[in-house]
């Protein structure tokens, strides 16, 4: 009998393992990074004048880039500052969200500082 016992324990100690090791496997997964290039970062910025990107940078999930909109002698330079939402980087207001507790140090200096 205390075989028997021992057999069960063992066995619904061997099947707890396992669960918890496969639901804690599927539960830790890393966060989809963010992606880094110009054409991911300005791609939602309908406004950008081709081969206008004259700067970017992103860390964690914020972003800027400096950019050149219009043509002809409408052409001129702006900064956008950006959250990357879902799957894509959207523009979100530097009045709003330009606080240094809020962005990574680079991201706010090289988003909030400029024109």
């Amino acid at each position: 009998m205390t075989a028997l016992r021992w057999a069960c324990a063992l066995a619904t100690l061997t099947a707890l393992v396992l669960v918890s090791a496969r639901s804690s496997a599927v539960g830790t997964r890393p966060p989809v990074a963010a992606p880094c290039s110009a054409s991911a970062v300005t791609g939602q910025l309908t406004h950008v004048a081709p081969g206008g990107v004259v700067a970017y940078g992103c860390e964690g999930a914020w972003a800027y880039a400096w950019v050149v909109v219009g043509s002809g002698t409408a052409r001129v330079g702006v900064t956008e500052l950006l959250a990357y939402e879902g799957s894509v980087w959207r523009p979100v207001s530097r009045l709003q969200r330009c606080r240094p507790a809020t962005l990574p140090a680079e991201i706010y200096h090289k988003a909030c500082f400029s024109n």
